[in-house]
Formats: C-alpha cells, sequence, structure tokens
C-alpha cells in the first residue's frame, strides 16, 4: 500500500516546473518582475504596520513615542529587504523600464532624506559610494 502512494506521486512530482511560479500569473517568482512584486508586498506591509502606531498623532505623548519607536524598530527589515530585491530585481532586467521607475524612486527618496548636499557625501562615503567633487557639491541637491 505505502509503495502505491509513493508511485502514484512520482507523475506529480515530474509535472512541477524547476523555477517557483506563481500560483495567479505563472511568471516565475525569482524572476525580476517577481521580486519586484515581492519587494512591493513587502513596503506594503511595512506601511501597515506603521500607520496603526503613527495614528492617531500624539507627539508629545512618551508612550506613543515609545510604541513608534518599538514599531519602527521591529518592522524596519521589511523596507530593507524590500530595496534588497528591488535592486536585484534592477539587476535581473536592465532593460526593463517599470523596473528601472522604481529603481529610480528608491534612489530619489534616499537622496530626499539627506539634508544638504555635504551630508550626502558622508552618507555615501559611509556606504563606501561615489564621492562627490567640489563641481557635484555645488549644485542643487535635487539635480543630484
Amino acid at each position: 500500500m505505502g509503495g502505491d502512494s509513493c508511485s502514484a506521486l512520482q507523475p506529480l512530482r515530474s509535472a512541477i516546473p524547476p523555477s517557483y511560479h506563481s500560483p495567479r500569473s505563472g511568471t516565475p517568482l525569482l524572476s525580476a518582475p517577481g521580486l519586484s512584486v515581492v519587494a512591493l508586498v513587502l513596503f506594503v506591509l511595512f506601511g501597515s504596520l506603521v500607520a496603526p502606531a503613527l495614528f492617531p498623532l500624539r507627539l508629545l505623548d512618551p508612550a506613543w513615542q515609545l510604541r513608534l519607536a518599538g514599531t519602527l524598530i521591529n518592522t524596519a527589515a521589511f523596507p530593507l529587504l524590500g530595496l534588497a530585491l528591488l535592486q536585484i530585481a534592477a539587476e535581473l532586467g536592465p532593460h526593463d523600464p517599470l523596473l528601472k521607475s522604481r529603481a529610480r524612486l528608491c534612489a530619489q527618496l534616499a537622496v530626499a532624506s539627506a539634508a544638504s548636499n555635504a551630508d550626502l557625501n558622508q552618507q555615501l562615503q559611509k556606504l563606501q559610494g561615489p564621492v562627490l567633487g567640489p563641481a557635484d557639491i555645488a549644485q542643487p541637491l535635487p539635480l543630484l
């Protein structure tokens, strides 16, 4: 009896493709569009976890501040993993305009978090990124 059940599963195992596919769309989850969708899901998950801790705003309430800080710390891995997956997706699909626009949006958000060109240069040096020259620092921040 036990041998019959194993032999009955053999056709099912051979029918499964080598790469994982999403059940609805049929596109591979490990492809560039699949990774991009997973990154977006992680961003939405982060937003849905932070929003209840953020609202209602009670900026001077220490309990609210602690709850928000705890939520941000505990959920920080979701957007970071989303950013990493989005960058990997952009590298896997360099000619996909949707992936390029999403990666560009994330880069613009990272630049917008910098207060000045000198601050941006400091952050780039901490990340061992490119160093901005004097001509670059003289440009307005949105042009960088």
